[in-house]
């Protein structure tokens, strides 16, 4: 049996075989539907296979390497191992999760750095349960003891604990939290909700892997102004740098090394206008004072 990719999970498991897999498919020169019909598949199955819409087992990608002519067994080896991975089990895939956001939760789980940059709210993995549960309900129009309010909630704090476990694993990655002050300003829920997700970012901040800028409302114009995103990271240069645009409607994961420059070149610009390390702590202080009990 193919031995598992060694800290690699399923979402970039399924990057990295289903670009190797078209790689390989390129580099003899065969178009998508001989390949398919060699394969008895349908051409969209092929399709979603190379784009990463859907997995491919270790038995079909023994088969579909035989036919591409791959006689290194460690190659061959290494994408079954691939396979295996890609096709595990995590806990977002029990959740009613659109499509987009599932995909970005599960690099989420596998980014060596996060970066998160947010004008109107605080960012889904430093806010407390009941600012979350006060915030969605907002967005949704909804009570805010729904069942709908209460699964999202849920699957943001999941997300949440996930990664301060990590943060205290043996491959700990770096989470950097970019604020505008207007989103802690705000008031989301009560003056109660409000104290206590103060508190709770006063706490993560003195977590070593935790980083937070604060950008002041006298900061000037910045590249930060075209919207909140998500920003990750990754170990290998094999593994495609991901952003994430959260909408009400529609969500967005991009992946093209162009736009990540510009989204890197963003995060240094919101870094340059903002307060970070003790600088960012003290504001976050000022602010709770404001809020005394």
């Amino acid at each position: 049996m193919a031995e598992r990719v060694s800290r690699v999970g399923p979402a970039r498991a399924r990057e990295r075989l289903r670009s190797r897999l078209r790689q390989l498919r390129e580099a003899r020169g065969l178009s998508a539907d001989t390949v398919a019909t060699k394969m008895y598949w349908s051409l969209s199955k092929l399709n979603r296979i190379e784009t990463g819409a859907v997995t491919i087992s270790p038995i079909e990608v023994h088969a579909l390497t035989a036919f591409y002519g791959v006689t290194d067994e460690a190659e061959v080896g290494r994408l079954m191992a691939l396979a295996a991975t890609s096709r595990e089990q995590q806990w977002w895939n029990s959740q009613k999760l659109g499509k987009e956001y599932q995909q970005y939760v599960a690099y989420e789980s596998e980014a060596r750095r996060v970066n998160s940059w947010h004008t109107l709210y605080l960012p889904g993995l430093v806010q407390t349960e009941d600012y979350a549960q006060a915030l969605i309900a907002a967005i949704r129009g909804d009570d805010p003891k729904s069942d709908a309010v209460a699964a999202r909630v849920e699957v943001r704090m999941t997300r949440q604990r996930t990664l301060l476990d990590r943060l205290d694993g043996p491959h700990p990655p770096t989470l950097v939290v970019a604020m505008d002050q207007s989103a802690l300003l705000r008031p989301v829920g009560d003056a109660n909700v409000m104290r206590a997700q103060l508190d709770h970012l006063l706490a993560l901040g003195k977590h070593i892997r935790i980083e937070f800028i604060l950008v002041p409302l006298d900061a000037p114009a910045h590249r930060g102004f075209g919207g909140p995103f998500e920003f990750l990271e990754f170990d290998d240069s094999e593994d495609p740098d991901v952003v994430f645009v959260e909408s009400g409607t529609t969500d967005f994961i991009i992946k093209d090394a162009s736009s990540a420059r510009r989204y890197r070149a963003t995060m240094q610009d919101i870094r340059r206008v903002g307060r970070s390390g003790e600088a960012a702590v003290r504001a976050l202080e000022e602010l709770r004072e404001q809020l005394k009990n």
